[in-house]
């Protein structure tokens, strides 16, 4: 531990638990409560000042009257005038309940398909966590991933209050960093105006954003790039980058996005209330339930959280059916369909609604039909009982076939007739300048028994799954199947900035144009780095073989150890500390063995042959026990 001495105060110093940007933090126990307790030690260089001291106690003493199930709790801090003789004199620390879990960021990394229903309860306990704080007065200024801990495996916390507050007069570090995390500092912090409750909604939109799309909305290669895109507000949509989010959720989250701080939600209640609100129509329980359940056991909470989620919405699209909102019955279904891609009896009901569409499209022209003919028979029938040859003229104009006889095709002949003020309304006056080209069947015949309408260069349609978007270089026009073979072949892929789906069974290949083309290839769980590149695809029509392979990530070992002890991966491929993230390389397979050793002086060491998962987190809980 370097210079910090065994005692601080009535604190006795155990190990460290991590570095922060701001402080370090060692497990403790205070002697007199004999109880464990987590010990923040603020940086000798943020310390130095009488008046950085002062500051950091005066916040210490109001993030300390905070008292919230989600928001962790102090228990104690350093006075700002210590001039006593007490090695805690030297520091300045903060002392808070000692946490068991992860930080939800190491959570998140390890579960990256996280269902949607999942992400938004997250972000409700969150929620509700800043709306006490802020009705205490208390903005947090940082919130990320980082700073939220998993507890018992049952309970999350944020952490770090009034830090970034209390900074905020020294908007640069000695490095000349912007304080905060660049991938969730709101603009309006960046450009150093006043932040307000918000800018914690922007930044709580960039951490529900990344639990539910399993990545960050601004990402860059390096720190300038990332407040680039966040000043410009340019980041890909939720329901882009993953459909299963669904629209409801993906709504809420691009509100918080806002680019403008009056374009978000006003206060963070709004926000609590529509996430209370989609949970409750997903049927999912209560947001703490779920989460108890889900960090207990993510794999099997998901799938059987998919399985509700794919049945609730199919009740909620076939009750929108029934009272013929269309759009949004479609929208639940296209969700289940996202869950569940290629299920037939969500398929079957879309097409279902897509025919009750049709009908209902079709059924004013028949309506039309119906009286066209009625009025034709009544002016056939005035003529032919008309005296003296005088012709009567129809009390309505009907329209006219015009046909060609070089041609054998017909025209529209206008109309003009006058549209009642309810047709004015529902934009119907197309009913009475009838088309043959584009009727159905029935008033064609009707109208013209016998002859037969041209096809329509309007209805003619490209399918939407045959072509991507315009490559650049396109010689002739002419479409190329490009199949794909992706190693390994758990992969999502993304073509020319469309929606990832997902390599299987119902996406193998696509008909592009000769030219060049934009490929995104996502790892699948989280195993693979993910890449992104440009390849042209030549003219030819032979199928192009599309290889790509993949780097696998490191998967990552968390030991328990009752002390801290060193721990060794294989003959030396990584090494580490127990109570620390290991990174193992995963070069030849996604999934692989490998003997663990942990070792501690005065403790016997301690061996196990465990599996490792590229991209995961995998714990590992070591019995040391004494050498004698």
């Amino acid at each position: 531990m370097g210079s910090l001495p065994r005692q601080l105060g009535k604190y006795e110093v155990l190990d460290q638990l991590g570095v922060g940007g701001m402080a370090v933090v060692y497990r403790a126990r205070d002697t007199i409560l004999d109880r464990l307790v987590a010990l923040k030690v603020m940086h000798p260089h943020l310390r130095d000042t009488q008046q950085a001291r002062i500051r950091f106690a005066r916040e210490a003493r109001t993030v300390a009257k905070l008292r919230h199930p989600n928001i962790l709790e102090i228990y104690d801090y350093s006075a700002e005038d210590d001039e006593t003789d007490d090695p805690a004199g030297d520091h300045t620390y903060i002392v808070t309940e000692l946490l068991t879990g992860p930080t939800l960021r190491d959570f998140a990394d390890a579960h990256r398909d996280m269902p949607a229903e999942v992400a938004a309860s997250f972000g409700l306990q969150l929620a509700r966590a800043l709306s006490y704080a802020h009705a205490q007065g208390v903005i947090h200024r940082d919130i990320k991933p980082e700073n939220v801990l998993l507890h018992e495996q049952k309970a999350i916390k944020l952490t770090d209050f009034g830090i970034a507050h209390m900074m905020d007069g020294q908007s640069f570090t000695a490095t000349g960093q912007v304080l905060g995390s660049p991938s969730h500092i709101a603009p309006e912090h960046i450009e150093g105006q006043v932040c307000d409750v918000r800018s914690d909604i922007f930044s709580l939109g960039t951490l529900i954003y990344f639990l539910a799309v399993g990545e960050l909305p601004f990402a860059g290669n390096n720190p300038h790039q990332v407040l680039n895109q966040i000043m410009e507000g340019r980041f890909i949509e939720p329901l882009r980058m993953r459909p299963t989010v669904g629209p409801a959720l993906n709504t809420m989250i691009i509100r918080c996005l806002a680019r403008q701080p009056e374009d978000r939600y006003p206060c963070v209640d709004d926000l609590v209330a529509e996430l209370e609100a989609f949970l409750e129509s997903m049927k999912v329980g209560s947001a703490a339930s779920l989460l108890q359940r889900y960090i207990s056991d993510p794999d099997n909470e998901t799938k059987t959280l998919n399985a509700h989620v794919v049945e609730q919405s199919i009740v909620l699209g076939e009750g929108a059916a029934r009272r013929r909102r269309t759009q949004e019955a479609l929208v639940h279904f296209n969700r289940a369909l996202a869950i569940v891609p290629g299920d037939a009896k969500i398929l079957e009901r879309i097409h279902r609604l897509g025919q009750g569409m049709r009908r209902r499209r079709w059924l004013p022209w028949a309506m039309a039909a119906v009286v066209l003919l009625a009025l034709s028979s009544v002016s056939a029938w005035s003529w032919l009982n008309h005296q003296d040859g005088d012709r009567v003229q129809p009390l309505v104009p009907v329209a006219e076939v015009v046909s060609d006889s070089a041609t054998r095709t017909q025209r529209p002949a206008q109309a003009v007739l006058g549209t009642p003020p309810l047709l004015k309304r529902r934009q119907m006056p197309t009913l009475v300048s009838v088309s043959l080209s584009s009727s159905p069947p029935s008033v064609s015949s009707s109208l013209a028994a016998g002859s037969r309408p041209a096809a329509s260069a309007s209805n003619t349609r490209t399918p939407a799954s045959t072509t991507a978007s315009p490559a650049i270089g396109n010689v002739d026009g002419g479409l190329r199947r490009v199949i794909f073979k992706p190693n390994p072949p758990n992969v999502q892929i993304s073509v020319d900035g469309g929606v990832a789906r997902s390599f299987g069974p119902s996406f193998r290949s696509v008909q592009l144009s000769p030219g060049t083309h934009r490929f995104r290839f996502i790892g699948a769980h989280n195993c693979c780095v993910d890449e992104a590149f440009s390849v042209t695809i030549p003219n030819g029509s032979e199928p192009y073989v599309l290889q790509k392979k993949l780097r696998f990530k490191p998967a990552r070992l968390y030991v328990i150890a009752p002390v801290p002890a060193d721990v060794q991966v294989g003959d030396g491929i990584a090494k580490g500390r127990s109570r620390y993230f290991i990174s193992v390389p995963m070069h030849r397979k996604m999934v692989e063995s490998y003997d663990v050793r942990v070792s501690a002086s005065g403790y016997r060491a301690f061996t196990r042959k465990i599996r490792l998962q590229a991209g995961e987190v995998t714990q590992l809980r070591a019995e040391l026990l004494p050498a004698s």
